[in-house]
């Protein structure tokens, strides 16, 4: 956590350093569209809120169990569950409203792109890894997010910032050190997830140059579903068992410092971060034109 603020400062002390020499513009290009490639960040502390287990052993239904919330309670209390997700991705938006004359100013942004996407659940009892997943580059991104501002003179301005995010898909590349395979049996593994993620951030912002630094509290909420298959095949007889695992959860925090930084690095070209830490971290850079 030391070395995520560390690199934050030193990039926002440098970024400031090279806007004095730059001229004295808004940092807000003041163009209608723009386009541009952004990288994201996520690293999540989940936990439990629903989980179910419905099981088939040789074509007999054994029915399906709903946990308790002691149960679930439970398990949050020695299981960590952590979610990692990293997107490369596209963008396009455009502005709303852009008035010269005008203190406000409204963007909006479409965010397409793949994310690789690593869960993990380690007992702090056993001291064992239980669970892990990876995707790699591979699953679909999407996005949309505003950008609300304005601006009281020159230099001081307060901004909101909305942002959405949805990921989703199957993935077999599990290890699983809990449903082991039993002698004599083949196994696959089958893990259909959709993720969304919702923040807001609402920031004061001081514009220098072309430089426009900002900070305040983030809030943010996330919500993530799983359907886990586990089939075992007896390789004598055929006869498979199948566990179906239905679980939801959501992160453990729900608010965070945020901050951010737009740069206008020459003409239509801006570069931007934002960032919000806590229990939980999340950062957002990217490289636009402005047209």
């Amino acid at each position: 956590m030391k070395k995520i603020y560390l690199l934050i400062l030193t990039a926002l002390v440098c970024l400031s350093a090279q806007s004095q020499d730059q001229p004295k513009e808004p940092a807000a290009g003041g163009k209608k569209f723009t386009v541009g490639v952004s990288y994201s960040y996520m690293s999540l502390d989940m936990k439990l809120t629903d989980m179910s287990l419905h099981s088939v052993w040789a074509g007999q239904d054994m029915g399906t169990y709903d946990l308790s919330s002691a149960e679930i309670d439970d398990l949050n209390s020695f299981a960590d569950r952590l979610s990692t997700m990293n997107s490369i991705c596209v963008e396009a938006g455009m502005s709303f409203l852009n008035k010269p004359d005008s203190k406000w100013r409204l963007d909006g942004n479409l965010i397409l792109g793949l994310a690789d996407i690593q869960k993990n659940i380690y007992n702090n009892n056993s001291e064992k890894e239980e669970y892990n997943y990876k995707s790699g580059f591979s699953k679909p991104y999407l996005g949309i997010g505003f950008d609300i501002s304005y601006q009281f003179n020159p230099k001081w301005g307060l901004e909101i910032k909305p942002l959405f995010n949805a990921t989703m898909g199957k993935n077999s590349d599990i290890t699983d050190n809990i449903n082991l395979v039993p002698e004599n049996f083949t196994q696959t593994l089958d893990d259909k997830y959709s993720s969304f993620y919702e923040r807001l951030s609402l920031m004061g912002s001081f514009t220098t140059g072309n430089l426009k630094l900002s900070a305040g509290p983030g809030f943010y909420w996330v919500n993530a579903n799983h359907e886990y298959i586990i089939e075992q095949t007896n390789m004598t007889n055929g006869d498979i068992i199948r566990d179906e695992i239905n679980s939801k959860s959501v992160a453990r925090g729900f608010i965070d410092g945020s901050i951010a930084v737009e740069w206008k690095i020459t003409g239509p070209l801006m570069f931007s971060a934002i960032a919000g830490i806590g229990n939980d971290v999340f950062i957002k850079t990217g490289i636009h034109y402005n047209f």
